[in-house]
């Protein structure tokens, strides 16, 4: 993340994927942030000894979520089980950016610590990519009760990602954003 002064200001890593939404409406996906780890975050504190107050906010699709704050976490701190959920259609997935911003809390105004935005497409892609599934080995005694991760045969099409992909944030360039999945 950068600062406003466009200086490294830390580092956020952010665990995403996307899923179909069979119903109400089809055709409709969701974007979520599973986990995000903040870490080197500049500190913005005005008194002397103190420490960073940090928060998390993510902004995707015209929607904003956030954290509650962590009292004097100071430079690093993760969160686990975020479960954010974004309501996103096709066009936002091939096109959007996920903004992620760290702000400091103070009692009466809060500071911004750093910012990113990262084009989703690359997670997009993959989600909508083909899916190659290779037959399974077979079984043996000691692998009965364990969960088989394919069952044969090729897949086209959509397919619903399981496991969430980390994306670092970097700052976008003037005409796109990068980040690395």
């Amino acid at each position: 993340i950068e600062n406003a002064k466009g200086e490294k200001a830390g580092t956020v890593v952010l665990y995403v994927s996307i899923a179909a939404v069979s119903s109400p409406s089809p055709g409709e996906y969701e974007l979520f942030v599973h986990k995000a780890r903040c870490s080197d975050l500049q500190n913005v504190e005005r008194m002397y000894g103190d420490k960073n107050d940090p928060y998390l906010v993510v902004k995707f699709a015209g929607n904003t979520q956030k954290t509650e704050y962590r009292d004097g976490a100071g430079a690093s701190v993760e969160y686990e089980n975020l479960n954010f959920s974004f309501p996103a259609t096709a066009s936002d997935l091939q096109s959007g950016l996920l903004t992620a911003e760290v702000w400091d809390h103070n009692q009466f105004r809060d500071a911004i610590i750093g910012q990113a935005m990262v084009d989703v497409s690359p997670l997009w892609q993959s989600f909508e990519g083909e899916m190659n599934l290779k037959k399974a080995p077979k079984t043996t005694p000691q692998d009965k009760g364990k969960d088989a991760k394919t069952n044969g045969g090729t897949s086209r099409g959509k397919g619903k990602r399981t496991s969430p992909s980390p994306v670092r944030t970097k700052k976008p360039t003037s005409s796109s954003s990068t980040a690395s999945v």
